[in-house]
């Protein structure tokens, strides 16, 4: 390994491809990688992995999910944690057991999926926008929102729950604010706004 102090950096060898690595003296671990792929590639988390494992054989797990049995090698085995044998498994156990949390405003979200309408990237939803959504049978619109009627953002109950919209005509010419007028009754003829 070449070292050479360049302004404060340190260069090293990639212990896999070779390639110079510079970092501060602080920065550099025991093994140098430098990048993800080489990490990997190079074989030495699995090593140690099985080094770890007396049976380096693959085992035979059982599925969270749906219950079928199926072989991983040990080191792609999380001890003490669910096993899937495919994503798409471990999505629909997920949706399945889903349990409602609580967030940092004190509302409730829920796990519902990526495909879900409404959802953000971790496939959570807030359950009063699920509920209304739900009651609706359609997803919100994005000047829409769900308002708790006695202020308890834990009580999602539909009774509980009102829609809300902040849509309002953009000019303040009488034929504009007509347009948006009949736009707005066509949106919300025929909903169901009984929540009782």
């Amino acid at each position: 390994m070449s070292h050479g102090e360049r302004g404060g950096l340190i260069e090293r060898a990639c212990e896999h491809c070779g390639n110079p690595v510079r970092r501060t003296p602080g920065n550099f671990k025991k093994h140098v990688f430098c990048n993800r792929a080489c990490y990997w590639e190079s074989g030495f988390q699995r090593k140690r992995l099985i080094a770890n494992n007396p049976n380096p054989r693959p085992h035979h797990l059982t599925c969270t999910g749906c219950g079928i049995r199926f072989k991983r090698p040990p080191h792609k085995q999380y001890a003490g944690k669910s096993n899937f044998h495919s994503r798409e498994c471990m999505g629909e156990y997920r949706r399945r057991t889903a349990e409602p949390r609580e967030t940092g405003f004190g509302y409730l979200d829920i796990y519902v999926g990526p495909d879900y309408p409404g959802v953000g990237k971790s496939g959570r939803i807030m359950v009063h926008r699920k509920v209304m959504q739900d009651h609706l049978g359609r997803p919100l619109l994005k000047h829409e929102n769900v308002h708790h009627k006695n202020g308890d953002r834990k009580d999602n109950r539909i009774s509980n729950l009102e829609l809300w919209s902040t849509s309002q005509p953009t000019g303040q010419r009488v034929e504009d604010k007509l347009q948006w007028a009949r736009e707005f009754l066509r949106l919300y003829e025929g909903v169901n706004i009984d929540y009782a």
